[in-house]
């Protein structure tokens, strides 16, 4: 069985596939892995081979291929960023430059798609890919996600609270500080892919934590998937090192 594992910045996910069956997932906050350096593998089960996205840093990423070696005997192979896979190319100037979970990700929509796509991965950061009908990949943006907009905001302006209203309606105005900064946040993402979506000939394909709260207000209907990422780890042509 197939270990894939998507280290991000704000959570870790992972699932076991036995063929293209999975048979175990899990997620876990980064920040506890940092600390104790492995994922929570406390299920016993028989595995072959890990691959691994990692966009956390590389104490993180190789106490992490310790742990599966020594527990599993099996060595983890990390998913590198590549000029070309299969139809889609990068349309990064240095390809190394862009972060192998954007990647993989376009690469996972391109293969369910098979057309022009906007990806929105909606985590720690919010970022932006577009990709033509020919998996040419267009650039994109990368902008704070929800969670980091509000934190910046609390930690730059005295006073400011912080709370999840995703209960109510944010195009109804917040009648407190609160309420406003929620709204304001969640709006602000919204309204930037409803800006960059303009053009309805190319799929909206969203993914990452605030996906689903993000899809309430979003009215193209988007082809949502939870794991993009990690649908990332076995498009075919993807290359790996081994460290």
């Amino acid at each position: 069985m197939i270990l894939e594992i998507d280290v991000g910045n704000t959570r870790t996910k992972w699932r076991v596939k036995d063929q293209q069956r999975i048979v175990l997932r899990g997620v876990q906050a980064t920040a506890d892995i940092s600390n104790a350096l492995q994922i929570d593998m406390s299920v016993a089960v028989d595995l072959s081979s890990a691959v691994m996205s990692c966009v956390a840093n590389s104490q993180l990423r190789n106490g992490i291929i310790r742990q599966l070696e020594t527990r599993f005997g099996i060595k983890t192979k990390i998913a590198v960023v590549s000029e070309r896979v299969g139809s889609v190319e990068c349309g990064y100037e240095t390809f190394g430059a862009l972060g192998i979970d954007r990647w993989l990700a376009i690469l996972a929509g391109f293969q369910r798609i098979a057309g022009a796509m906007v990806v929105i991965d909606a985590g720690s950061a919010l970022t932006v890919d577009f990709v033509d009908e020919f998996g040419k990949h267009k650039g994109g943006y990368i902008v704070p996600g929800i969670s980091m907009m509000r934190d910046s905001l609390s930690k730059g302006a005295e006073g400011i609270r912080l709370c999840s209203c995703a209960d109510d309606d944010p195009r109804v105005p917040g009648s407190n500080t609160v309420e406003a900064v929620f709204k304001g946040c969640l709006l602000s993402s919204v309204s930037l892919i409803k800006y960059l979506s303009e053009d309805k000939s190319s799929t909206l394909v969203l993914t990452g934590g605030d996906a689903k709260l993000l899809l309430q207000y979003l009215g193209q209907s988007p082809v949502y998937v939870e794991d993009l990422v990690l649908e990332g780890l076995s498009v075919a042509g993807v290359q790996f090192k081994t460290l």
